[in-house]
C-alpha cells in the first residue's frame, strides 16, 4: 500500500513538473522576445508592428528585439516608464497636467531610441513631437535642467528673441526639448532607452521620448491609454510572472526528485518483505 502510494505521487509530482517547465519554457520564450511579447498578449497589435513589420517602421533594421541593452527588453521598458513618472513629476512643477502612456508611442519611442544608438539626429518614422538625447544618466538634466535655465534667461526681458534682458546674446539659444517637455497641449507620451549606443565619443546610453496631443495624433491605433503608475504595476507583474516561471519549475523538479526517490525506497522496502 505504502509502495502503491509513494509511486503514485511520484507520477503525479512528475507530471506537475513536466507542466512548470512547458510554462517555464514558454516563459523564457517571452522574456527573450522582450516588448512584442508584452504588446501581443495585451493586444497592441498595432505597437506590436512597429517593432516587427518594415512597412511601419523604416528603420527597422535599427531594433533588436529583446536582445541585452536593447530599448525592447522588458527591463528597458519598464526603465523608460520611470522616465515618464519623472516627466510627470517635472511638469507637475509646472503646474501641468500627467501625460498618459499610449502602446503605440512606447513602441515608437523604443525604435526610435534605438535607431539613435547609431545616428545623431532625428528618424521622422513617426508622426509626433521627439525629445532626443546621448551619453545622458538622465535625460532631463539636459531637457530640463538646464534648457530651462537658458529659456528663463531669454525670457528675462519678456521676449523670446535669444537675447538676456541685458541685451546680450543668448548662448546656445536652445530651449525646445524643455518646450516640448511642458507643452500644454500635448497629452500622450511614450519612451524608450537604451544601452547600446555606439556614437564616437558618447556612446552609452539613448533616449527618446514621443508627445502627440492626443489618440489620432498617433497615426494609427494608439493601443491602451493608461495612466503611467497604473502602467508600470502592469508590466512589472507580467514581467515578474515571467521570471518566476523558472523558479517554479526548479521547485517543482526538486519535488518530483524527492518524489521519486521515496516511490523507489518504498518499492525496495516492498521488495525486501515480499
Amino acid at each position: 500500500s505504502n509502495a502503491t502510494a509513494k509511486r503514485q505521487a511520484a507520477e503525479q509530482a512528475k507530471a506537475e513538473a513536466d507542466a512548470k517547465k512547458e510554462a517555464a519554457d514558454e516563459a523564457q520564450d517571452k522574456l527573450s522576445q522582450g516588448a512584442v511579447a508584452y504588446f501581443g498578449d495585451k493586444g497592441a497589435s498595432q505597437a506590436v508592428k512597429v517593432l516587427t513589420d518594415p512597412t511601419v517602421t523604416e528603420y527597422l533594421d535599427a531594433i533588436h528585439n529583446g536582445a541585452k541593452g536593447d530599448a525592447t527588453t522588458l527591463d528597458n521598458m519598464i526603465e523608460a516608464l520611470k522616465f515618464i513618472q519623472e516627466a510627470n513629476q517635472l511638469r507637475a512643477k509646472e503646474g501641468l497636467q500627467p501625460l498618459k502612456v499610449s502602446d503605440t508611442l512606447m513602441a515608437q519611442a523604443m525604435a526610435d531610441a534605438d535607431y539613435a544608438n547609431n545616428n545623431v539626429n532625428h528618424p521622422l518614422q513617426f508622426p509626433a513631437s521627439e525629445n532626443l538625447a546621448w551619453g545622458y544618466t538622465d535625460p532631463f538634466n539636459g531637457w530640463y535642467d538646464t534648457e530651462k535655465s537658458m529659456y528663463e534667461k531669454d525670457m528675462s526681458d519678456g521676449v523670446l528673441d535669444c537675447k538676456a534682458s541685458d541685451g546680450k546674446p543668448v548662448k546656445p539659444c536652445a530651449y525646445g526639448h524643455y518646450t516640448t517637455l511642458v507643452n500644454t497641449d500635448f497629452t500622450l507620451t511614450g519612451f524608450g532607452v537604451s544601452q547600446n549606443g555606439n556614437i564616437t565619443g558618447i556612446g552609452g546610453n539613448t533616449h527618446s521620448q514621443l508627445f502627440t496631443e492626443n489618440a489620432n495624433g498617433i497615426g494609427s491605433d494608439a493601443g491602451r491609454i493608461m495612466d503611467v503608475d497604473a502602467y508600470l504595476t502592469d508590466l512589472t507583474a507580467y514581467r515578474d510572472s515571467l521570471t518566476g516561471a523558472d523558479a517554479a519549475y526548479q521547485t517543482a523538479l526538486a519535488k518530483s526528485k524527492q518524489a521519486a526517490q521515496d516511490a523507489s525506497a518504498a518499492a525496495k522496502a516492498l521488495a525486501a518483505a515480499q
